[in-house]
């Protein structure tokens, strides 16, 4: 590492077979012909230092990763000279053999990321919570084994990039992760979102992975910063559109799209349609046999479209198992008043269909992150099997300050009254169809489409890492459409990648 030009090196030096001992050196000159007083400091007593790796904290301080057999440490130094030092052990995995390579940077906060695969083991990854790691996550982001390469650095959207050489076929492979901590959230794809965004403090915007329509006017205060986008490709709007930006500089302003809403037919009573087509709500939560709405006298059943019906009582907070979906529609109703779900994970399972539609009437708050579960990141066959989750709401949604991560397609259809919703100056929307991310200053993203008669963007996430809001429609929708879904589902952004 460089301190004002000026090197600051670790190595492991040989002393006998048994011991390489760990030493630090800070150089007086950028040729590091003299050393500064103290150094090289000794940092081990005893065992193999393999592998150290040194990069400076924010306050342009030492912080040394370096591994032994079985083991992997994190040194950090409270001088450029590390005269005192901690160590603190980050992994400690039985049987799997030695560390092959170790691999360090820090994120924007200048905290340590360590990257780090054994010689019959995962590639690791460790995002510490502070400078000296006393906490910290660990995240397997690959069973492949090393062989002697590895590299991690931080990206432009400030999370880590790992490249490492595969050990069997001597490739080179990348991975891209979609958070600090590389948990499984990094599916991108289309987007389709129509919204207004909201500003506070700081510069804070929005991003679609995709194309932006919305039925009236599109605006913010001020733009993104420079380099940064609302859109990838389209915006599109019936009015105005006001300091939003697409990255290919497509905009279309008062063309009269389709209509800003899904709208309840006349003489067809809880079916819903827009020109981009229809949604049989009653269909969805009636069962064919008895023909009566599922209710905690009729709690299961099966719908027209072969969905499975399952009645879920308003104090219950979530679903009632972790399995994957199996085209079951769970039903939430509460008119007019609140259903809180807290944190879900969302898994799938070899030969079982992982489409499924939650169905909420009433107003609902999400008070957790729900994410897709890493048992859908290997091992399907079929599209089928992928996990695919549709949120139906007969009121608002409001998500929790502390949410950072949702997951599913949301369709916001509020209770008809109001059937106009208020002003976004309006606390309160009265079930009319807001979605609302809550007032906070961590970005969430949402992985799936989301269609709703008003958002409220209150997010003020800061610009130079992110949106405040970033919104990735990931196909999982055209993918593997829940039953009774298809006519919405074809009109929107279509899935044409591959799928990861």
């Amino acid at each position: 590492a460089l301190d004002a030009n000026v090197p600051i090196v670790v190595y492991s030096a040989p002393i006998d077979v048994s011991y390489y001992e760990l030493r630090v050196v800070k150089c007086t000159g950028t040729d590091c012909s003299a050393v500064a007083p103290g150094t090289p400091k000794q940092l081990t007593t005893s065992g193999i230092a393999y592998f150290p790796t040194l990069v400076l904290d924010s306050q342009k301080k030492p912080t040394i990763s370096y591994e032994t057999t079985n083991y992997e440490y994190l040194i950090t130094c409270s001088d450029l000279t590390c005269q005192a030092f901690s160590q603190k052990e980050i992994d400690h995995t039985i049987g799997v053999g030695l560390v092959l390579r170790s691999a360090m940077t820090v994120d924007k906060n200048g905290y340590p990321i360590i990257s780090f695969g054994y010689q019959s083991g995962n590639l690791k990854v460790v995002h510490c919570n502070d400078e000296h790691c006393q906490s910290y996550s660990k995240t397997d982001v690959s069973t492949d084994q090393i062989n002697l390469g590895l590299g991690v650095a931080i990206g432009d959207d400030g999370f880590p990039v790992i490249a490492y050489r595969k050990e069997a076929d001597q490739s080179l492979r990348y991975i891209k992760c979609g958070t600090l901590t590389c948990s499984p959230q990094s599916l991108k794809g289309l987007g389709w979102v129509a919204f207004s965004p909201k500003r506070v403090g700081d510069i804070t915007y929005v991003e679609g992975q995709g194309n932006i329509f919305s039925g009236g006017n599109i605006y913010s205060p001020v733009g993104p910063p420079v380099n940064k986008y609302n859109s990838a490709y389209i915006i599109e709007a019936s009015g105005d559109i006001t300091n939003w930006f697409s990255q290919n500089l497509y905009k279309f302003g008062q063309r009269g799209i389709a209509s800003p809403y899904l709208k309840e037919g006349s003489g067809q009573s809880q079916v819903y349609q827009s020109a981009l087509g229809k949604l049989d709500y009653k269909g969805i939560v009636t069962d064919v046999v008895t023909g009566k709405e599922v209710s905690p006298t009729n709690q299961n059943g099966t719908n027209k479209y072969g969905g499975v019906l399952t009645y879920r009582s308003p104090s219950d907070a979530g679903l009632p198992d972790s399995d994957a979906l199996a085209k079951r529609v769970f039903f939430w109703k509460n008119p007019g008043s609140l259903i809180n779900i807290n944190a879900q994970t969302i898994n799938c399972q070899a030969g079982t269909n992982g489409a499924g539609i939650i169905v909420i009437d009433g107003d609902l708050t999400i008070n957790g992150d729900v994410t897709y579960g890493s048992s859908c990141n290997s091992g399907l066959s079929k599209l089928s099997e992928i996990a695919s989750l549709v949120w139906i709401v007969r009121g608002d949604v409001t998500i929790d300050p502390s949410v950072e991560y949702l997951a599913g397609t949301f369709i916001v259809l509020g209770d008809g009254n109001p059937a106009k919703c208020p002003a976004l100056s309006s606390l309160s929307s009265n079930g009319c169809g807001r979605f609302s991310t809550g007032t906070s200053d961590a970005q969430l993203t949402s992985y799936g489409a989301v269609l709703a008669r008003q958002f409220s963007m209150e997010r003020t996430y800061p610009a130079e890492t992110g949106p405040s809001e970033l919104f990735i429609s990931d196909g999982r929708l055209q993918a593997n459409t829940p039953a009774g879904l298809s006519d919405l589902a074809k009109s929107l952004p279509r899935f044409s990648g591959g799928f990861q």
